[in-house]
């Protein structure tokens, strides 16, 4: 109910807030934000069409913070979320990114 309430123009501020409480706190806020975050992009998706690439761009930042596993499967779920709802905007988004890489399992190269 209380995504319902809130304005179109305080959806990007609130999205930033949720993201950046990831790690901060505990595992049990991590999975609340995740939640929240999961709410809002399927409750309020007719509203997010404009921000997709903004909700995106934020999402990625938040991805390569993140280390725990947990939230960053979360994420994860949140963008295949949002291409449920905007499967263009997602995929054109995501094809213009370079790849992710795990930087725990790509050897360092040196020149």
């Amino acid at each position: 109910m209380v995504i319902r309430a809130l304005p179109k123009a305080e959806i990007l501020p609130f999205t930033q807030t949720l993201l950046e409480s990831l790690g901060a706190v505990s595992q049990a806020c991590d999975q609340a934000s995740v939640l929240w975050f999961h709410t809002l992009l399927t409750d309020r998706a007719s509203d997010l069409k404009d921000t997709v690439q903004t909700i995106l761009s934020i999402t990625s930042i938040y991805l390569r913070c993140v280390e725990a596993p947990e939230p960053r499967g979360l994420l994860a779920q949140a963008v295949s979320v949002l291409a449920q709802h905007h499967q263009e905007p997602v995929v054109t988004y995501l094809l213009q990114r370079p790849l992710p890489l795990d930087r725990w399992s790509v050897p360092s190269v040196r020149w």
